[in-house]
Parts: structure tokens; sequence; C-alpha cells
């Protein structure tokens, strides 16, 4: 049981993770601040896919090259590693849906722990003497999995923090990831917009003009001369009634920056005239 002591700073914790606004910071939420509350040496992000494979796994700052470098170890030693094979079926080809957190000292002794090819081929390397591993997302036959590695053993205190937070982790995803659909359909919405009072060459301009390029290189771009650009600036600024391009590129670069890797509706053409 949790001393009110603990229950107090796990509150705290909850209302940190629920004030999160972005995927980003979400993650190194979990990477570090988690990490730290709950004991652990570092954490990782691991994205399987279909194919049960690890295709990328984020970790705790200080062991994020090392383990990147394991990637194809980790993936031929996990199938024989039994807390992976409560969260994974090898045989069927489909991540299971696990809805407690699972501690790996749980599932095997210290003893025969350290008789796996994860552990004298992985574990060992970076001290990882007991693991929390908690489901993130099922679906498709892919997922994620939040794994809290330690140097020792975790406590129970330690497993039954890491299960209440297990909800409010998959809560506030679900948040951040509806938000950001929100936006994207924002983002097209803006485009849309933009493309009914821009030709298309000027609003492949803006576009560049909202990455920071500049009329140089926005010509080197779209092969097109630097003075051709100066005029699609010009038309730009008249059109959405703003004075300079400082504040065009402030007004829609949140919607047409490449970071946000969406693409933008195809400039719409007039119909064709039926032939009599």
């Amino acid at each position: 049981m949790l001393s009110n002591e603990q229950w107090a700073e796990l509150n705290g914790i909850i209302v940190e993770l629920h004030n999160l606004e972005t995927e980003a910071t979400f993650r190194e939420f979990l990477l570090e601040r988690l990490c730290q509350y709950l004991g652990a040496t570092f954490a990782s992000w691991n994205i399987h896919d279909e194919n049960l494979r690890m295709v990328r796994v984020v970790n705790s700052p200080a062991f994020d090259q090392v383990i990147n470098e394991m990637l194809p170890i980790l993936n031929e030693t996990l199938p024989g590693h039994p807390l992976f094979d409560q969260f994974i079926d090898f045989n069927s080809g489909k991540l299971r849906c696990v809805e407690t957190v699972e501690r790996t000292r749980d599932h095997i002794s210290l003893a025969d722990y350290q008789k796996l090819p994860f552990y004298t081929k992985v574990a060992r390397q970076v001290s990882v003497e007991d693991q929390l591993a908690i489901h993130v997302r099922v679906q498709s036959g892919k997922g994620i999995l939040l794994m809290y590695h330690s140097n020792r053993e975790f406590t129970q205190e330690e497993h039954l923090k890491a299960s209440i937070l297990r909800g409010h982790i998959l809560a506030r995803l679900h948040t951040l990831e509806r938000q950001t659909g929100q936006f994207r359909d924002a983002v097209v919405a803006q485009c849309e917009i933009l493309q009914t009072r821009l030709t298309p060459r000027e609003f492949e301009t803006l576009r560049h003009l909202c990455q920071g390029m500049s009329n140089s290189e926005i010509s080197s771009k779209l092969y097109i001369s630097s003075r051709t650009v100066e005029k699609h600036v010009e038309k730009i600024l008249s059109k959405l009634g703003i004075d300079c391009r400082t504040r065009v590129i402030a007004r829609y670069a949140p919607y047409l920056e490449d970071r946000h890797n969406i693409r933008s509706p195809t400039h719409r053409q007039p119909p064709l005239k039926r032939l009599s």
C-alpha cells in the first residue's frame, strides 16, 4: 500500500501528465520524468511492426544510442524472454492486449533470468536486472510497449504506481492523438481556403516562404527567376491582405510547414466544358 505522502506525490505526477500538450513532451515525460519517479535506470518506447519486429526504439537520452545499436540482437533474443511472451504471441504473429503492468521478476527467478540469451547478450551490457512493461497500444497486429528498466528489482510500491499510472498514460495519449487529428483537419481546411485565393504557383511559393526560404532559395526550388518569385510574393501579400512577408509567415507557417508531414489537397482544376 502507498502512504499518504506517496499518494500525494502520485497525484502530482498525474496532474503533470494530464497537463502535457504535445506528443513530444508526453513521450519525453514518460522516458525521463516517470523513469526517475518509478526508480528505473532508463525507459524505452518500443514500436513493433505487424511482423512483431521492433522497428523503432526511443530511449531515455543517456541510453538511446547504445540500445539502438543493439536492435538486431534485441529482435533475436526477445522470443525467449518470459515477460515479452506475455505481450507477444510469437507463434501467431500478433500482439496480445495486456491490460496490466507486468514485471519480469514475477515471471522468472533471478537465476533463470540471468541464463537467458536476452540477459547475456543485451541486459547485462546495460545492467538491466528487472523490467516493468506497459502496453500503450495494440492495433492491427502492431503496437507500442513502454518498458522501464532497472539495475535492481522493482519494489511492489513501484509496480503499484506504474499500474495506477497506466490508465492515465493511455487516456492522455488518446487525447493528444485526437487533438493532432483535429489539427490535421484544420490544416487541410486552411489549405483549401488558400488554394481558392491563390494560383497553384503562388500557393507553392507561400509554402516555401513559410519554411523560411529566401527568394533565391525559392527560385532554385521552383526553377523560376528571383524576379518571378518577388512578383508571386507581392501577389500573395495583396490577395491575403497582409503587408509584409514576416506577418504572412507568422499567420500561415503553423499550417504550411513541412514538419507536420501533411500533404495539402490537390489544387482544383475548373471542370472541362462539354463539346457540343
